[in-house]
C-alpha cells in the first residue's frame, strides 16, 4: 500500500512540475525587446544655443525646435552681408554685385517654418530693374536658395522692378510657406500678358519647389489685379 502511495505522490509531483514549466515557458512567455541603436552622445547646437542629440534607427540629430529660432530683422541681417556677397560671387563669378549707393542690400527679412530669410538685391539690373536673391541661414549656415521649376530647372536670381512695358517682382508669403515670382508685359496693341508662379519651401530640399495647386489659384487673382 505504501509503495502505490509513493508512485501516485510522485505521479502528482511529475504533472506539477510540467504545468509549472509549460506557463512560464509559453503563456508568460516574454515580449522581445526590438533591437536597438546605439547612438553616439555626440551634440549639435542650434541657433538659439539649445542643442539637440542623435536619435532614430539612423542615428541622425534631431531637428532644431522652431519655435526656439527668434525671427531676424533687417538690421541683424546686415552683419550678413559681407558673407553673402562672398559666397554669392564665389558661386557666380561671371554676375556683378554693384558697389557704392547701389550696393548690395538687404530688402526684407522673414521666417518661413522655422527659418530667417532675407529678399537681398544686387544692386544690378537694367534701367528700371534690379536684380534680387534669397538667403536663409540654416544651421547658422548662409545659404542662397534656389526655386526649383516645374521641368526641374533651378532659378536663384530674380527681377523687380516695372515699366510702362514690362514689370516683374517676387512676393513674400510666409504665412502660407510661398513665395511669387510674377511678370507681366504690355504689347503695342495694348493687351497684356501676365504669369504668376508659386513655390513652396521645402525643408528637405532646402528649396522653394514649384506648386502647380497655388500658381492657379493665385495668378487669376494676382492677374485681375493689374487691370
Amino acid at each position: 500500500m505504501k509503495k502505490y502511495f509513493i508512485i501516485v505522490v510522485v505521479i502528482v509531483l511529475i504533472i506539477v512540475v510540467g504545468v509549472v514549466y509549460w506557463r512560464f515557458k509559453y503563456v508568460f512567455k516574454p515580449i522581445a525587446e526590438p533591437n536597438q541603436v546605439a547612438c553616439t552622445q555626440e551634440a549639435k547646437v542650434c541657433p538659439d544655443g539649445s542643442s539637440v542629440g542623435r536619435q532614430g534607427p539612423n542615428c541622425e540629430f534631431a531637428a532644431c525646435p522652431p519655435s526656439a529660432i527668434s525671427e531676424m530683422t533687417k538690421t541683424d541681417w546686415e552683419k550678413y552681408l559681407p558673407s553673402i556677397k562672398s559666397l554669392f560671387t564665389k558661386r557666380f563669378p561671371n554676375e556683378q554685385v554693384e558697389e557704392g549707393s547701389r550696393s548690395m542690400e538687404i530688402l526684407k527679412a522673414f521666417k518661413i517654418s522655422g527659418i530667417n530669410f532675407s529678399l537681398v538685391t544686387l544692386g544690378t539690373g537694367g534701367a528700371s530693374t534690379d536684380e534680387e536673391i534669397l538667403v536663409a541661414l540654416i544651421d547658422n549656415q548662409i545659404k542662397i536658395v534656389d526655386v526649383v521649376n516645374s521641368d526641374n530647372t533651378t532659378q536663384t536670381i530674380f527681377l523687380s522692378g516695372a515699366s510702362v512695358m514690362h514689370g516683374d517682382e517676387i512676393q513674400i508669403f510666409p504665412s502660407k510657406d510661398l513665395i511669387f515670382v510674377a511678370n507681366w508685359a504690355n504689347s503695342i496693341d495694348r493687351s497684356r500678358s501676365c504669369h504668376l508662379k508659386a513655390y513652396l519651401w521645402n525643408n528637405a530640399e532646402e528649396s522653394f519647389i514649384f506648386d502647380q495647386n497655388n500658381s492657379d489659384q493665385f495668378q487669376k487673382a494676382y492677374c485681375q489685379a493689374l487691370q
